[in-house]
């Protein structure tokens, strides 16, 4: 069991939209932090990071944003000087979403659902991440039935 285990929630979004993405990104890492059970997740990751992208600039500035935060990996910790294993998640956003303030929530949960379905990119070797992607699930279908309930 990984007890230093971290879960981040952050987005890649243009600044007419940063505001309405901060609100999403906030409330669902503390539900997730508050309900994530890394009990049963073993060694295998260090950090999930959730990146919801909503630029529109340009596809291919879209595709590599997504490019860069949509896989798994590790890096050498700056403060620890140990190995981070991260499973990264990149979800794609759509602007216009945000900016009607009914759904957003709703929406968020409902793409990051739909980005579940493929798997996770770049698992390094000898890591399983189907328990990690299992629990996100869990957990995510929790909170769907929250937001149905208080609607």
């Amino acid at each position: 069991m990984n007890l230093n285990f971290v879960m981040r929630v952050t987005s890649v979004a243009t600044e007419d939209i940063g505001a309405q993405l901060n609100e999403v990104t906030i409330w669902l890492q503390d539900f997730l932090a508050n309900n994530f059970n890394t009990e049963f997740l073993g060694e295998a990751f260090d950090q999930l990071i959730v990146v919801f992208v909503a630029v529109d600039s340009s596809l291919s500035e879209m595709e590599s944003y997504l490019a860069a935060h949509d896989r798994c990996g590790k890096y050498k910790s700056f403060r620890s000087k140990e190995t981070v294993r991260y499973a990264g998640l990149a979800v794609r956003m759509n602007s216009q979403i945000l900016l009607n303030k009914d759904g957003h929530k709703t929406e968020a949960l409902r793409l990051l659902v739909e980005r579940l379905q493929k798997p996770l990119r770049r698992v390094p070797k000898g890591a399983t991440a189907d328990l990690l992607v299992l629990e996100l699930r869990r957990v995510i279908s929790a909170l769907q039935s929250t937001l149905k309930l208080g609607a």
